[in-house]
């Protein structure tokens, strides 16, 4: 926070004297980041320790970082290799090695002292132990620490082999109360990369089988991908079951179309019916092992209606909606996921009403559905309802929520609607700003495609072009975090700007004119396609829908996001 501060003085101070400073992302620590009142001179020969930290968020690690004193042993002349080394936690212990740094030699430095990786390690949230491994020489290095009970692991480990995997091969694990003066430096990512949230359709059941099958190979590497490339699951119990009995520590959540289920459905909402649905469908997927759960056309009023019904049926009153919403919460439970899917020309003037049932809806859920994202099936196609959108989005955010931005549809599987989504989903990404403190902590928004999968674990076999059943290059891209916030509104000329470290996008607003964008000199910037340019080209576009996208026409926007180095 101190660091925080003083770059805002710095920036302030700097602009009153006419120098323009224009900061980027800053850098991030996880860890203890204090220099410990006590000192342990004896980092013995071939052993490797660590500490474990949570990581809050996602990001990118850099380095770790030691507070280094002279070892017991230490003389001019003398060396220590050194290799930094992260683990992940199992029940509180470290397991699995993760990444190790490059090799560095200690000579005597007295302070922080830094212990790089060739290439940023890439982490989502969760805890992690950090620390390193030492090379032949015998107490050349020591370091502070603070004492901690139960705190430290560490054991032996040949320097030739590297860091252990898992952490207890290389020999017996012991235990004592040092945390060292020990952190991790890091990126924030998870605002500038995608939160891919899968629809579970059936094109996405081969990748799970496949990635089952792989957990009896050393490899593993679909369970790997699956775990490096998506941020959630949405499944149809009890079809889905076989997502949640993967274990790739992804959320899964149940898909319930509490409309349409059940024998006769649950439509028209009664007490009954919801009472019914809380006890066969949304406690069967608790017991399940489903993580929360994802509730379809949760909508408000009598327009948005889309299940059949004889006309001497009654509609579902808001209030039993809301009702529903909040027994659903129930039975998940505050730590659980709980995902609402209502349309936004249906939700939004309501929210704007106040309507108390709505509130109470929106107070229960985690996070809420934008069906068709911006594509040619949003009903975005004005200006003041893209703007209304990114209202909207901001409401969300400053209530707890997170938006997913879902598929167009098949007539949207090009470059030029992919784009466009993913150009809308950086502008308004950001995290909701948590009311519940119980609840899953606020990490972004997400995102998907229509029929979007891998054809190899690697990212190498992803497409330029978007296909339907390949996976899209474009949801790989990493932007870094953002410097400027959200918009608020278009500039001028119908274009909406957002700029991040390693890139930028641009959105041109439904109604808008073709316009040319120079791009900021200083920079190598390229398209999504990896292109070097200059400038973008925005423009109006014709999408045709409909049975084999051959039916009716509607003009949509564009977007692009390019990539700066």
């Amino acid at each position: 926070m101190l660091l925080r501060k003083t770059l805002l003085v710095f920036t302030t101070l700097a602009v009153l004297f006419g120098v323009v400073v224009v900061p980027g992302a800053l850098a991030a620590t996880f860890g203890n980041t204090e220099a410990g009142p006590k000192e342990d001179k004896t980092v013995g020969a071939e052993v490797k320790r660590a500490n474990s930290y949570e990581l809050k968020e996602e990001g990118e690690v850099t380095k770790l970082s030691v507070y280094a004193v002279h070892g017991s042993h230490w003389a001019s002349g003398k060396k220590q290799k050194l290799k930094a080394m992260i683990y992940s936690d199992s029940s509180g212990s470290p397991t699995e090695l993760l990444a190790t740094g490059s090799e560095v030699i200690y000579e005597g430095t007295e302070g922080w002292f830094a212990l790089p990786f060739a290439s940023p390690v890439k982490l989502k949230p969760g805890t992690y132990w950090i620390g390193f491994i030492s090379g032949g020489e015998n107490e050349v290095m020591g370091f502070k620490w603070k004492e901690v009970t139960n705190s430290r692991r560490k054991n032996h480990n040949d320097w030739s082999e590297g860091p252990s995997n898992p952490f207890s091969k290389s020999g017996e694990v012991k235990t004592d109360n040092e945390e060292m003066s020990l952190y991790a430096t890091y990126e924030p990512t998870h605002l500038g990369t995608v939160k891919y949230r899968v629809d579970a359709a059936s094109e996405w059941d081969s990748i799970i089988e496949k990635a089952t099958e792989e957990q009896t190979k050393k490899e593993e590497a679909w369970k790997k991908w699956i775990q490096e490339n998506l941020a959630t699951i949405k499944a149809y119990p009890p079809f889905g079951n076989k997502y949640v009995e993967l274990k790739t520590g992804l959320p899964v959540e149940a898909y319930r179309d509490w409309p349409n289920e059940g024998s006769p459905r649950y439509a028209p909402l009664t007490e009954e019916k919801r009472n019914k649905f809380l006890s066969e469908k949304v406690e069967s997927d608790v017991k399940a092992g489903y993580s929360g759960e994802f509730l379809d056309d949760v909508n408000w009023s009598l327009g948005f209606r889309d299940w059949e019904q004889s006309k001497t049926e009654i509609e579902p009153e808001q209030e039993e909606e809301a009702d529903l919403v909040a027994g659903v919460r129930e039975k998940i439970g505050q730590k659980a996921r709980f995902e609402m899917n209502s349309q936004f020309k249906d939700i939004y003037p309501l929210m704007k009403e106040g309507n108390a049932n709505v509130a109470e809806a929106l107070e229960n859920v985690d996070i809420v559905t934008k069906e068709f994202g911006v594509g040619y099936l949003s009903g975005l196609e004005k200006a003041s309802q893209f703007k209304e959108f990114t209202e909207y989005v901001e409401k969300l955010h400053a209530k707890g929520i997170q938006i997913a931005m879902t598929g167009a549809g098949e007539c949207a599987i090009t470059r030029e609607e992919f784009e466009y989504q993913l150009a809308t989903y950086f502008l308004v990404n950001a995290n909701a700003t948590n009311q519940h403190a119980e609840r899953p902590k606020a990490e972004g928004d997400y995102i998907n495609g229509t029929k979007q999968v891998p054809t190899k674990p690697e990212k190498s076999a992803s497409t330029i072009e978007p296909e339907a059943g390949k996976w899209w290059k474009g949801w790989e891209v990493n932007l870094g975090a953002p410097t400027t916030a959200p918009p608020k509104e278009a500039n001028a000329n119908g274009v909406w700007t957002r700029e991040f470290t390693k890139g930028i996008v641009y959105v041109l607003q439904p109604e808008a004119a073709e316009q040319t964008i120079k791009l900021p000199a200083g920079k190598t910037w390229k398209n999504i396609k990896g292109e070097t340019i200059t400038e973008v080209t925005l423009k109006p576009r014709k999408v045709k829908h409909g049975e084999k996208c051959e039916g009716a026409e509607t003009t949509m926007a564009s977007g692009a996001v390019v990539i700066g180095s």
